[in-house]
């Protein structure tokens, strides 16, 4: 999933997130992106939404990290996740 907004991830009843990639910035395959400059939120989103069935993302910089684009350009968030049960991954 690619987005420039605030986004929610969620897990049908009974599985939870796990975080398997989350980057924030631009260059990024199969995404939209003036910026080519990229951070890893990773560590981020597991903190915030690891093992939780739901989970609301404020994509912006204070949150992510600062990927030093342009003023003019919009960084994008990538995240790629999966829901399983509880414990099934680490």
């Amino acid at each position: 999933m690619c987005t420039k907004v605030n986004t929610n991830l969620s897990c049908q009843k009974d599985k939870v997130i796990y975080i398997l990639l989350a980057l924030y910035g631009g260059g990024f395959s199969g995404c939209s992106s003036d910026c080519t400059n990229r951070v890893n939120g990773e560590h981020t989103l597991k903190s915030l939404c690891q093992g939780r069935q739901n989970c609301k993302i404020t994509v912006d910089t204070a949150t992510l990290g600062d990927p030093n684009c342009t003023k003019t350009t919009t960084p994008t968030l990538k995240v790629k996740y999966k829901c399983d049960y509880p414990g099934e991954c680490s």
